[in-house]
């Protein structure tokens, strides 16, 4: 009787198991596919496919850049929702600021040095307190400022990329600011625990724009 019962249970649990495996596979099934189709004479153009072996291929195009492949995978997160990453990472993945007191400078005078990838990122854009205080990184990518009040943030932009960061230490003058990778065009570069909505047959990235789900022959070779 113990035997039968040992028997019953192994096959229960062999069928709850198929059935996790049967409904994964078919839930992955319906998202896998391409979404986007380039219409002709296209001057801007998105495709992604996700594949079946839980890879994709996210297709960008622009008349000024060309065109470009981001490779990666994807795994199903929830009913509606996949999560990319792709294969090429950023070396920084974040901004990261240094900062400290300097007694040799003179009184609310501020200096600012901004890096790229270890090196001088010159001629940025940066603003302090909102706004307030402006002007653009010399060729060494160092800035200096004399204000009359509290510094409280620093931005900084390039091209289509803007950051603020805010001070909590308000006795700091001098900051060394390591960016992290910053684009060199609107191009997207990669994908990092990038949420994407798929419903009704349509992907969402970023909340920008939607791609709708189209037939295999759509897709870009180029």
């Amino acid at each position: 009787m113990k035997d039968y019962f040992n028997n019953v249970l192994v096959k229960f649990l062999l069928m709850i198991c198929l059935s996790i495996l049967v409904n994964s596979c078919v839930s992955n099934s319906i998202v896998v596919g391409l979404y986007g189709k380039c219409p002709d004479g296209y001057f801007a153009c998105n495709q992604i496919e996700l594949k079946k072996d839980q890879t994709f291929e996210y297709y960008q195009f622009m008349d000024v850049g060309g065109a470009s492949v981001i490779k990666g995978t994807w795994k199903k997160s929830s009913e509606n929702l996949v999560i990319l990453n792709s294969y090429d990472q950023p070396v920084n993945s974040k901004t990261t600021l240094i900062g400290r007191h300097n007694p040799n400078f003179k009184e609310k005078e501020i200096q600012i040095q901004i890096n790229d990838k270890s090196e001088p990122f010159s001629f940025a854009f940066v603003s302090l307190n909102n706004g307030e205080y402006y002007g653009n990184a010399d060729q060494d990518g160092i800035i200096n400022f004399e204000i009359k009040e509290r510094l409280r943030s620093i931005t900084f932009q390039f091209l289509t990329y803007k950051e603020t960061i805010n001070i909590e230490n308000l006795d700091f003058n001098e900051f060394v600011i390591n960016l992290k990778d910053v684009p060199e065009s609107s191009r997207r570069n990669y994908f990092i625990n990038e949420k994407v909505i798929i419903k009704s047959r349509k992907l969402t990235i970023d909340s920008l724009y939607t791609l709708k789900k189209t037939k295999a022959k759509n897709k870009r070779r180029d």
